[in-house]
């Protein structure tokens, strides 16, 4: 229930960060995207990695292998718990009598395998308890410090990924670009929205070289099975060809990879 609503926003927040684009530079050297249709697939190769870039070159990644989770990270207060298990009542449309060991096996036991409340109880816990250490770890994939300098053709594409986001939402709000950027953002065009959120792609850029660090330290690839799982689990698409097609298989590929290795760093987290 709840990992189905965070598993989207996951994929929502690495799509902003991996979009793709076409940029260009003009005769005075700034950025200029071009109004062109994307190829989401563009520098990626088959397994959804940078294509010829070795990312253990830009960053360390030594820390991740088996990072440490404060316990003021991981907590799950009772409230937090209460709240859930309220959401969890209100979904399946019951009260919290009619919540019984029965109720639990005829409905959880054969999908999740929960078979008395008490297993319910303590598997919203360890869910919530998962989202909170994801949040932390996906926030600290995006902080470290670079080997090297990011290169050109890769921030290029990142700034170009926000540009077309806010142009699609402006084109979805039947408005135009700057008018959109100026009512939501507070800016007056593309460019200082690029110098708004420099910050951001730089944090963007670290966080992919991070996760395809990892996987390349560890040999996380992303089969078919693994991206048929990825995409029905976070999206909600057991048959997902239209998304094929629209942003192709490489971009998927990248997707899941990096939540692949978002998991791995979770599997073997120290949590204090």
């Amino acid at each position: 229930m709840r990992k189905n609503k965070l598993g989207y926003l996951v994929f929502v927040s690495i799509m902003l960060f991996a979009l793709l684009g076409g940029c260009t530079k003009s005769n005075d050297g700034t950025s200029n995207i071009e109004e062109v249709a994307f190829d989401y697939s563009r520098i990626l190769d088959e397994n959804g990695f940078w294509e010829g870039i070795r990312a253990n070159d830009y960053v360390n990644v030594e820390k991740y292998l088996r990072l440490q989770i404060p316990r003021h990270i991981h907590y799950v207060s009772m409230g937090a718990l209460q709240n859930e298990m309220k959401n969890f009542l209100d979904f399946y449309e019951i009260t919290e009598s009619e919540l019984t060991d029965d109720f639990v096996v005829a409905n959880l036991s054969d999908g999740i395998g929960w078979a008395t409340v008490d297993e319910l109880k303590e598997g919203l816990r360890l869910e919530l308890q998962r989202e909170l250490i994801m949040l932390y770890v996906e926030q600290h994939l995006s902080i470290g410090e670079l080997l090297k300098p990011i290169p050109n053709h890769l921030m290029q594409y990142i700034e170009s990924a926000l540009v077309a986001e806010y142009r699609k939402l402006a084109e979805d709000n039947e408005m135009e670009l700057d008018e959109f950027l100026s009512l939501t953002v507070g800016v007056s065009n593309e460019h200082e929205l690029l110098e708004k959120f420099s910050e951001g792609n730089i944090a963007t850029a670290i966080y992919s070289f991070t996760a395809q660090a990892i996987a390349e330290n560890e040999g996380i690839t992303v089969s078919q099975e693994d991206l048929d799982d990825f995409m029905l689990t976070n999206f909600g698409f057991g048959e997902y060809s239209l998304f094929e097609n629209m942003y192709g298989r490489p971009f998927l590929m990248k997707l899941a990879l990096y939540k692949k290795v978002v998991n791995f760093i979770i599997d073997n987290a120290i949590l204090e």
